[in-house]
């Protein structure tokens, strides 16, 4: 019967352990928690070291630009959790800016993870794209394509999602495939059953009062 008890009392202790991994864990997951990018520029025309003649005219649409590049863009979940569209802050909205003086003259989402994420990009001035979601889960993302007047200079990606801070990480520019961002769901529950069991194994070998009393 005691030891009943006392098994009973190291399944309890692993328990509560357990809980303070989980939250320690969730406190670490929130802390790499955000959005990370990737992108990529291909120049189609124009530029210092290809310039064309004055008699040579590049037109997009019908209409006279300097040059043409096509910036691509993979944005994906990274760590554990949910973010919610509500949390990105209004008066920082998530968005891509094309380089100061110049145009964004076509963008278009061109990959999902998931329809149900909902992401929508919105023009809000000539150069700056608005990106928002209805929720993205670790590991959803999107591939956005966008296509602006400058032969030269790079996008940004800026924005400020609440409660996390430092929620953007430049990646790279060697983009990732849409299929192998990955979800990590259930990697902390998974490490804190291992670690649960672990501590109540350890318990009843090592601590003389999980053991079973002669007499």
């Amino acid at each position: 019967m005691n030891f009943v008890f006392h098994y009973l009392s190291a399944a309890a202790a692993s328990s509560l352990m357990g809980i303070v991994l989980k939250g320690f864990f969730s406190l670490f997951s929130r802390r790499r928690s955000g959005i990370s990018y990737q992108h990529q520029n291909v120049r189609l025309s124009g530029g210092d070291k290809a310039r064309p003649p004055a008699e040579v005219e590049i037109r997009f649409s019908g209409k006279s630009v300097p040059g043409v590049t096509a910036s691509t863009l993979a944005l994906w979940k990274r760590g554990a959790g949910t973010i919610d569209g509500t949390a990105i802050v209004k008066k920082d909205p998530l968005r891509i800016e094309a380089p100061d003086d110049c145009e964004i003259l076509k963008f278009e989402t061109i990959q999902t993870t998931r329809q149900v994420n909902g992401w929508h990009l919105e023009l809000s001035s000539p150069r700056c794209l608005l990106v928002t979601f209805d929720y993205i889960d670790s590991g959803d993302g999107a591939i956005v394509q966008l296509l602006y007047s400058k032969p030269t200079g790079d996008v940004a990606v800026l924005g400020t999602i609440k409660g996390i801070p430092n929620c953007l990480r430049d990646e790279g520019t060697t983009l990732l495939p849409i299929n192998g961002l990955g979800n990590r769901r259930g990697t902390l529950d998974l490490i804190v059953t291992i670690g649960g069991l672990a501590i109540a194994l350890f318990s009843l070998l090592v601590c003389p009062s999980a053991r079973p009393q002669g007499g």
